[in-house]
């Protein structure tokens, strides 16, 4: 089974630092992970609007590292 990320899935994951969230409640098998580019682009300007740290800034950047992108046409 494949998992889709959204955005409002992505700013929660973005304030879990342990990723605790990510690998016991919605990935805990470990399946493939993917992620809209425009889901990508949304969380990026939420970033941006709220003034985010680095730390929230390192961990949406680790999440989106361990997804695949998914580009429009």
């Amino acid at each position: 089974m494949n998992i889709l990320l959204d955005t409002n899935i992505l700013f929660h994951l973005s304030k879990d630092l342990s990723f605790r969230l990510l690998t016991t409640i919605i990935n805990p098998d470990n399946q493939i992970m993917y992620v809209s580019i425009v889901s990508i682009a949304e969380l990026k300007s939420i970033a941006m609007q709220n003034n985010w740290g680095v730390k929230k800034l390192g961990s949406m950047f680790d999440v989106l590292n361990r997804v695949n992108i998914i580009e429009i046409n």
